[in-house]
């Protein structure tokens, strides 16, 4: 959908080496989105994000209404932070406009596959047998809310923040540690919200909601050390994109499945975990080869049922794996690219790593970038592990 006639053209025509596997409407504007909705079922539904009348946002908001069944994919501009959060609440990938044909074609193979494995009958087994679940993340949705709105004021998310004694404490603890690297130590909540900022906020709220059950396995401290770090290196791996702030809350939430399972499954989970420590080994390898199942599958079907961003749910549950040659920078292939660097500072022992990491970032057209993102990820998680030295 978009609502440039000649553009829609260009795009068909595009397609046509597709259309033995895909058949292509087009609707020029949101209206006769809207009106195309109403007549007939789609597998996947791409949208300009900004069109008039009935803008992008609207359209793919209908078509969750409508066709909830369908993957949502928006393109767009260059637009803030706000805005980029608010249109991945309703898309599950969000791509720049423009876009090759080939990368929205791919994206679109990526989310039917993920929509795909999230209903899978062994992974619902899996969920299901771990009983009670933590909860849904709601003051992160509040505080969502709050930030996304026009309106927006440092004030009043800090005021949703103080509300919470604990959560107020740890983020204070947290913000004043070297991690950050704030001029002084912060001892109002006022203060580490406005020298953060909002995003940031929202992220440590996030992580402090989400991984606040202490477990057998004594495993959380490190998984949120590890999703600090992840959010810290995807934001620099996507800087200056409009997905910058959704690949980051990836990043920090790309191990939740593996927390999940430590959580409820620690007794099968404790091999897994030492070994993974000890020998190095990727814990996905050593997931499927003991429970037949993933932490970022795990992960990202609680992503869901929580109604986190349906870009980012997208993005951890395939960002392990190697993105299709035509990919471009998205949530999603950012993901897949800090996960590789974090292999290489952790020492993760994986054949071909090294060549994945090179492939993807010429790819992107962040080669030149690399070595400084390699620097920054080894001083980053340099300075992670003397904080928790020292507490």
């Amino acid at each position: 959908m978009d609502d440039e006639a000649q553009l829609l053209d260009g795009v068909k025509k595009a397609l046509r080496p597709w259309r033995q596997v895909w058949q292509v409407e087009t609707a020029l504007g949101g209206r006769a989105a809207w009106e195309a909705l109403e007549q007939q079922p789609f597998d996947a539904i791409v949208s300009d994000a900004r069109m008039p009348e009935v803008d992008g946002e609207q359209v793919l908001q209908r078509a969750r209404e409508r066709q909830p069944g369908a993957v949502r994919l928006v393109l767009s501009g260059q637009v803030d932070a706000k805005t980029g959060h608010r249109l991945a609440s309703v898309a599950h990938q969000f791509l720049a406009k423009p876009s090759p044909v080939g990368a929205i074609i791919a994206a679109v193979e990526d989310c039917c596959r993920v929509r795909d494995a999230l209903v899978d009958p062994a992974l619902m087994k899996v969920v299901a047998a771990m009983g009670s679940l933590p909860l849904s993340p709601a003051l992160y949705h509040r505080i969502t809310s709050v930030i996304d709105s026009p309106t927006s004021s440092l004030d009043e998310v800090a005021g949703l923040v103080s509300d919470s004694v604990s959560l107020s404490a740890m983020l204070l603890r947290l913000v004043s540690s070297a991690y950050f690297g704030l001029p002084r130590k912060v001892s109002r909540v006022q203060d580490a919200v406005a020298m953060l900022g909002l995003e940031a906020v929202r992220e440590v709220v996030l992580l402090m909601e989400v991984f606040n059950e202490p477990d057998e396995l004594g495993v959380m401290e490190e998984l949120k050390r590890r999703s600090l770090f992840r959010s810290r290196l995807a934001r620099r791996v996507a800087e200056g994109s409009p997905m910058t702030a959704l690949a980051a809350e990836a990043g920090l939430l790309a191990d939740l499945g593996s927390y999940v399972l430590a959580l409820r499954m620690p007794g099968v989970y404790r091999a897994l975990w030492e070994r993974h420590l000890r020998e190095r080994l990727p814990l996905r390898q050593l997931e499927f080869e003991s429970l037949g199942i993933t932490h970022d599958a795990v992960g990202a079907a609680l992503l869901g049922l929580w109604n986190l961003p349906a870009t980012v749910v997208t993005a951890v549950a395939c960002g392990h794996e190697l993105p299709g040659a035509d990919a471009v920078v998205d949530t999603r292939t950012v993901l897949a690219l800090t996960l590789r660097l974090e292999e290489e500072v952790l020492e993760i022992r994986r054949p071909g790593a090294a060549e994945e990491l090179q492939r993807l970032a010429t790819q992107l057209g962040l080669e030149s970038r690399l070595p400084s993102l390699r620097d920054g990820a080894r001083m980053s998680w340099a300075s992670l592990s003397k904080d928790s030295a020292h507490e």
